[in-house]
């Protein structure tokens, strides 16, 4: 005997192979039954429910922050016995179902050490006695959800400029908005007043690097935890212009692959935060091989869902906005909707409807 939950894969878009949902977003599926044998079962049920916890922290010896949230939860009845217990015959049972997401803002799908949010569709076939149910066997299949997140594009390129002693860096970064799998662009140029210090035609170690940070906004005494998700280095060798002039660095390109599964930006959750830095360092070496200078400049950065100019809908309510009243939440979590079938060909002509094919409109002379 086997339970499983299968997702058509037309609906929505995917994440290596996994079906991604957002707001207003309709999916549809089936529950599989599986019997070897025959099986006496009541009712089989569907249960659609979204969590977002913070992650069991010892604050101190004895003391723990945890805190779960649920967002919503919703159950329909696929099948019942009218009569009772009822007897299934060995075979595959298939039952379908349809769900419509509201246009609400909920946070990514994510599992982070200190912050979590699931999605999960939990399928139960259960048995009857003396007003009881009893579980025969369960399946949980856990949803990715995302939400709209817009990026947008910058009317000119960014230039930053920074000065450490004699080393000047200057960069140039084509947008502060990106979605996972993009490449984070930009130009970088370094260089040095004129100086006869040897350091000065030393080479220079530069590193690019996205940070990542988890915030914990229900608990004060809880630290953010920060890490880094990409990151890039290279080396710029210094170029001889001539006695008295500035030592000029060849420029680079910076380039940085972002990962295609990175949660994206968010804020607007009761519990976390979830936010991304850009840093650059460009770092030259001094005598016994101290480091003698740094230059550090750091970007926010915006990971979304959404293209460069693609708006998400004026009707899109962020979750931790709604009010809080019954009405409210039942009209703003997700709904079961009626499964509509498909017909494989068009509907037969009926006479009774279309004039006959034989009937020639009159003439319309000119």
């Amino acid at each position: 005997m086997s339970l499983s939950i299968h997702l058509l894969p037309e609906f929505g878009w995917s994440l290596r192979d996994r079906p991604v949902f957002g707001p207003g977003s309709v999916f549809q599926g089936h529950v599989e039954l599986h019997l070897q044998q025959p099986l006496v079962m009541d009712r089989l049920r569907l249960v659609f429910q979204g969590q977002e916890c913070l992650v069991p922290f010892d604050v101190t010896p004895g003391v723990v922050r945890a805190k779960s949230v649920p967002l919503f939860g919703i159950q329909q009845t696929l099948w019942d016995s009218k009569d009772g217990l009822q007897s299934l015959d060995a075979g595959t049972y298939k039952y379908p179902f349809t769900i419509q997401m509201p246009m609400v803002q909920y946070p990514p799908s994510t599992c982070q050490d200190s912050y979590k949010c699931t999605f999960n569709l939990i399928a139960v076939a259960e048995s009857q006695h003396q007003s009881k149910y009893t579980t025969l066997i369960i399946k949980e299949l856990e949803m990715l959800y995302m939400p709209f997140v817009e990026t947008r594009l910058m009317k000119k390129r960014l230039v930053s400029t920074q000065q450490q002693s004699d080393l000047q860096v200057t960069t140039k970064l084509h947008s502060l908005d990106y979605v996972p799998g993009d490449t984070i662009l930009g130009s970088l140029t370094v260089t040095t007043l004129p100086t006869s210090s040897p350091s000065s035609k030393k080479s220079l170690d530069v590193s690019l690097k996205l940070y990542r940070t988890v915030t914990n906004l229900y608990f004060d005494d809880v630290p953010a935890i920060t890490q880094v998700v990409a990151s890039t280095s290279t080396k710029l060798s210094p170029v001889e212009c001539g006695k008295g002039t500035p030592t000029v660095y060849s420029s680079s390109a910076l380039e940085l692959d972002i990962p295609d599964d990175l949660v994206p930006t968010f804020t607007y959750s009761k519990l976390a935060s979830v936010t991304y830095r850009l840093a650059l360092s460009v770092k030259r070496k001094g005598p016994l091989a101290m480091w003698a200078q740094e230059v550090a400049i750091d970007w926010p950065l915006t990971i979304g869902t959404l293209g460069a100019g693609v708006r998400s809908s004026s009707d899109l309510m962020i979750y931790s906005a709604l009010d809080s009243t019954v009405d409210s939440s039942q009209q703003l979590r997700p709904r079961f909707m009626k499964a509509v079938e498909y017909e494989d060909a068009l509907p037969l002509y009926e006479p009774s409807r279309l004039p006959a094919y034989q009937v020639l409109s009159p003439s319309i002379v000119v």
